[in-house]
């Protein structure tokens, strides 16, 4: 009997032993398992995280492109503009440079038209002057002159020219 007891006090022992073994290791799974699992959500925080961090600095760096296009479209913008706004001055300018040109070239010819007049005028005035110096001188010589007919014939002088005076 008392082997029986020594052999069931050994036996409970081991069982004891066993069980405390069991419990141990199902423990250490345990713990394992949690710490896999931990580790786990750490990880898949972190990539998360990164993600995250990744798709706001895309995010970013989209907004900063898009801002740039945006400022570089209103530059070529505000440059087209300052360009046809040059060409538009520069065509305004061409237009009253070709006015001024023209309205000079107007004057021009209208003095030279009223000279050109003048002139005729005035040579009109002289050549009938000196048509009718020429008609006088021509009759003064011409009363002047002895008539000397081809026979001799007993005709009386012509009259005398009118004179200047009478006219």
């Amino acid at each position: 009997p008392q082997a029986d007891a020594a052999a069931a006090a050994r036996a409970e022992k081991a069982r004891k032993f066993n069980e405390e073994a069991e419990t141990q290791k199902r423990r250490q799974e345990y713990e394992n398992t949690v710490k896999q699992r931990q580790e786990e959500d750490q990880r898949k925080r972190r990539e998360y995280h990164e993600a995250l961090q990744k798709k706001k600095q895309q995010e970013a760096e989209q907004q900063k492109k898009l801002a740039e296009e945006k400022a570089a479209e209103e530059m070529r913008k505000q440059y087209a503009e300052a360009v046809k706004k040059n060409e538009e001055e520069a065509a305004e300018k061409r237009r009253r440079q070709q006015e001024e040109e023209n309205r000079k070239r107007e004057i021009e010819r209208q003095q030279q038209q009223q000279a050109q007049q003048q002139q005729q005028h005035w040579q009109q005035q002289h050549q009938q002057k000196q048509q009718h110096w020429q008609k006088q001188h021509q009759q003064q010589q011409n009363w002047q002159q002895p008539q000397q007919p081809f026979f001799n014939t007993n005709q009386p002088p012509p009259p005398p020219p009118p004179s200047v005076h009478s006219k």
